[in-house]
């Protein structure tokens, strides 16, 4: 990891009581960034020992403290400001590179001018691959929960490989991932950011505290008039669980997660749309309180956190205006 000059790549993490993950993904920076590389952790005032870890075993790190905990995207806008490199990588604190990882990375950005933004291949713990390239319809990926396709697709693999040879880059669960090609969304897990590209679109939006900070950059990108790429010749690991399954969310995901849905496509879309949109937020929020009522009942703080989360999800603007007082009672 350099401090010298300008480096090559600036890998930006946000922590929180996740000591053990941060220990792993920082020792796979240190051993296989293979580029020069600084490394800027923001931890958002984690309660275990993340932040003493990270000073005692990885002094080459520019640590920053903060004081608060905001959620995800304004700790990163606070890394990202930090960040000297030419390339910004976008890492989660439960990943970790494989060798080769962000040489491919960057090498592919060097030779791919117009792309802004690029991502691995990416495999979990048990090295079984992760869905990491999304559709970029936000009606498409809320309905496909609510019927729902996906946790149906995942338990039909052959199916999946059909699909995916009928249609390749269809940007979801289908997708090709032997390949390396232009995509619609990025899984943020891990992105590369041209710094140019980063320049032009701003830093984060801080509402979108618990993802879908990836769809948001993606489609801003787009917009830009960048490119973004799939690279296959680059794996990571990301220790990461399905985030449409109700037993893997915590209470303060489902109090702001459902909310943000309707709140990102009310940027992007117009009135009418976002009416429907946000009714079908409503719909799967319905879904999840009723489902959250039988596994841990009626009164447990699942239920109060999705009753809270209703309304927002049918008025984006209140929780425009709202959503650091919703965020707070996490």
């Amino acid at each position: 990891m350099g401090d010298v000059g300008e480096p090559v790549l600036t890998v930006c993490i946000v922590s929180y009581n996740a000591s053990e993950d941060v220990r792993r993904g920082l020792s796979s920076i240190r051993d296989f960034a293979g580029v020069d590389t600084e490394v800027v952790v923001v931890d958002n005032n984690s309660t275990d020992d993340t932040r003493q870890m990270i000073a005692e075993e990885f002094p080459e790190v520019r640590l920053v403290h903060n004081p608060a905990n905001e959620g995800y995207s304004p700790a990163m806008n606070l890394a990202m400001a930090r960040a000297r490199g030419r390339y910004v990588l976008a890492f989660s604190q439960d990943a970790e590179l494989r060798p080769g990882a962000v040489p491919a990375l960057v090498g592919f950005m060097e030779t791919h001018p117009a792309a802004g933004a690029c991502g691995p291949r990416t495999i979990d713990g048990e090295g079984q691959l992760v869905t990491t390239l999304h559709h970029p319809s936000l009606m498409l990926g809320i309905w496909t929960q609510l019927i729902p396709v996906k946790s149906w697709l995942r338990r039909h693999a052959a199916l999946r490989r059909w699909l995916t040879r009928l249609f390749p880059n269809s940007s979801g669960m289908t997708s090709d991932y032997g390949t390396s090609h232009p995509v619609a969304v990025l899984d943020g897990g891990c992105i590369l950011f041209r710094r140019s590209a980063l320049n032009a679109i701003g830093s984060l939006d801080p509402r979108l505290m618990q993802g879908p900070d990836d769809y948001d950059s993606c489609f801003r990108l787009h917009r830009a008039g960048f490119e973004v790429w799939y690279v296959a010749e680059a794996e990571i690991v990301h220790r990461t669980y399905v985030k449409d399954e109700l037993h893997q969310l915590s209470v303060s995901y489902l109090r702001t997660q459902l909310p943000q849905w309707s709140y990102l496509y009310s940027k992007y879309h117009g009135r009418f749309w976002v009416r429907i949109f946000s009714f079908s937020v409503w719909l799967l929020n319905t879904k999840w309180r009723i489902e959250a009522a039988r596994r841990y009942g009626g009164q447990s703080g699942h239920v109060a956190a999705l009753r809270e989360a209703s309304m927002f999800c049918l008025h984006p603007d209140r929780y425009a205006r709202e959503y650091r007082a919703l965020w707070a009672k996490n």
